[in-house]
């Protein structure tokens, strides 16, 4: 069972101190975009997925339910550049930009 929470004040009620004290201190400047608790079958918390936004990176971070980290991947957006522009494995950025309509029309 899994319960997903985006709102940044839920967030923080409801995730350990310890996972707070991390995030702070290894991503002063990033934004909880989200979480998810992961529970089993009785409802008891077994760990917590956070979404971390810091510039161009969104960190993906799993903590057990004591606030411990035991696993991090890291998704960079915005790659893209002009020699890498259409490559199919290449990361597409965030958002379509005017500059992508042009160079589509050539």
């Amino acid at each position: 069972m899994k319960t997903t929470k985006t709102n940044p004040a839920t967030i923080v009620r409801s995730l350990p101190h310890d996972v707070l004290l991390y995030i702070k201190m290894h991503y002063a400047d990033g934004i909880i975009i989200d979480m998810v608790e992961g529970a089993d079958t009785h409802g008891e918390v077994k760990h917590y997925d956070v979404n971390v936004e810091d510039a161009d990176t969104i960190y993906h971070l799993r903590f057990n339910k004591n606030g411990r980290l035991i696993h991090q991947k890291e998704e960079t957006g915005n790659t893209d550049t002009s020699e890498s522009l259409h490559d199919p494995n290449i990361i597409e950025p965030k958002e379509h930009s005017a500059i992508e309509d042009v160079i589509d029309e050539i």
